[in-house]
């Protein structure tokens, strides 16, 4: 379910600006996509969780995508290291703002 109670995430189809370019761009606390698919979104949440996201979503396609949790005070800092709230924020952000949830699992 959509963050705002509807069906489906908030992700946007590529715009038609982006010409057929693609790039994708991560600072300490946001991630920006242009005709990204979310294969190549994960191992960005990766980094940003310190832990390993697995797509389940079922999601095919390219999307554009600006996704910007916690706070932009140091944005040279690492991304690997974020703090437990920090963290929260990004799950937080994923669904509000992509309409995307990750759930914690531990896998065999």
């Amino acid at each position: 379910d959509r963050a705002d109670g509807s069906l489906g995430p908030k992700l946007t189809p590529p715009s038609k600006d982006s010409d057929g370019r693609y790039c994708m761009f991560q600072t300490a606390w946001s991630i920006k996509g242009f005709a990204r698919t979310i294969s190549q979104l994960v191992p960005l949440l990766d980094s940003a969780a310190g832990s390993p996201v697995i797509d389940r979503t079922g999601l095919e396609g390219r999307f554009d995508f600006d996704l910007t949790w916690g706070q932009a005070a140091d944005l040279a800092r690492d991304p690997n290291a974020q703090s437990p709230e920090e963290i929260a924020a990004l799950f937080t952000a994923l669904k509000e703002q992509l309409g995307l949830v990750l759930e914690p699992t531990r896998a065999p």
